[in-house]
């Protein structure tokens, strides 16, 4: 595959990842007092909502510069599961149960393939 096309889905991966998990950070930080200081717990609950959901994307990142066009594959494939998770989420289809499990499953995923792709 070409680089170039892999730039273009990481970057659009990177967009639709971050519009399902934007919203879901700002919306953890709902009930923070004004005038807390940054370093508190929802400010590190909303950042770590952030870095969870991008993980896959810089897998993806990781697997273009170094040309693993296999492991790219794997982690776009995430990155269209994580998408949908967010559709569905926000949708509301299924309960809350069902989807905090999918979410811990996709985050482990996307760990698991950072890892394989760091250690190629």
């Amino acid at each position: 595959m070409n680089k170039s096309i892999m730039w273009v889905l990481s970057v659009i991966g990177l967009i639709g990842i971050n519009v399902g998990a934007i919203p879901i950070a700002i919306f953890s930080m709902f009930d923070t007092a004004e005038g807390t200081s940054i370093f508190s717990f929802d400010y590190a609950l909303a950042f770590g909502i952030i870095v969870a959901a991008n993980i896959v994307v810089a897998q993806m990142i990781v697997s273009t510069v170094k040309g693993q066009t296999n492991l790219f594959l794997a982690g776009l494939v995430v990155a269209v599961v994580e998408v949908a998770f967010f559709t569905v989420f926000y949708a509301g289809y299924l309960g809350t149960a069902v989807m905090a499990i999918a979410a811990v499953v996709i985050v482990v995923a996307s760990i698991a393939l950072l890892v394989q792709t760091l250690r190629k």
